[in-house]
């Protein structure tokens, strides 16, 4: 038995698939290539597949990262070959690496993840990158940034996100404005890039967000090594050396 750990892009073409429909598409992948997955033991046995962290709707990607466990030895090259050759366009394998079987699950090890977010204006107003970077740099200053969250019987509580914030900033890209963030993610807590957006958006004061469309781009996934965030990728890349 051996475990894989393995990262891919995922570009425009494929940015409204839904992550269930993500672990489908690899899943249905790997079995047309006869791979011999593990499953999990129990009444409802699954494949013991994860990617580490969902990609929201609409979202694209550079280095996303998957793990999967397998009955029978396989080599994490010819498995990266043969499973790049079964994706659709829009997906594509960037690389592959054997980890330790018990090395603690993907997921649980994400902690962080960088976002670069374009401001497209479909309306009359336009966000300069200098009102932006007021906007952020005022946000940043706040002690609370608070949003209503609701929990389990559909009941709401008020919470503050401003810890999971680690980053704003602004910048110009081409044509439009844009924001680069990094937050806090995964199982320890973390929030959504598109509720920081809703408050970006709020505190420039534009009259009609409705006219507002983003190009959000997810860059990286952290964890932490020796109290310092580094990328899942340096991690693959200290296994592989």
């Amino acid at each position: 038995m051996n475990k894989i750990w393995f990262s891919f892009a995922r570009h425009d073409r494929l940015r409204y698939i839904s992550h269930l429909d993500m672990l489908r598409l690899f899943i249905r992948a790997m079995r047309r290539e006869r791979f011999p997955v593990a499953y999990s033991q129990g009444f409802n046995p699954h494949p013991r597949f994860s990617l580490a962290l969902p990609l929201p709707l609409g979202v694209t990607a550079d280095e996303e990262l998957g793990e999967i466990s397998f009955s029978e030895v396989v080599d994490a090259e010819q498995f990266a070959g043969r499973l790049a050759a079964q994706m659709p366009v829009g997906l594509e394998i960037t690389g592959a690496t054997c980890v330790d079987e018990n090395r603690l699950p993907l997921p649980s090890l994400v902690e962080a993840a960088s976002y670069r977010a374009g401001i497209i204006n479909e309306g009359p107003e336009n966000i300069s990158s200098l009102h932006l970077e007021q906007v952020l740099n005022e946000l940043l200053s706040k002690d609370e940034i608070k949003i209503l969250k609701r929990g389990k019987k559909k009941k709401e509580k008020e919470i503050n996100i401003r810890s999971h914030i680690m980053a704003l900033s602004a910048a110009d890209k081409t044509d439009y404005p844009t924001v680069a963030m990094l937050l806090r993610a995964g199982g320890g807590g973390g929030v959504s890039p598109l509720i920081v957006l809703e408050k970006i958006i709020t505190g420039t004061g534009i009259n009609e967000p409705k006219n507002i469309r983003w190009d959000l781009h997810r860059e990286r996934l952290y964890t932490s090594a020796d109290e310092k965030l580094e990328t899942l990728s340096e991690g693959m890349c200290k296994i592989n050396g």
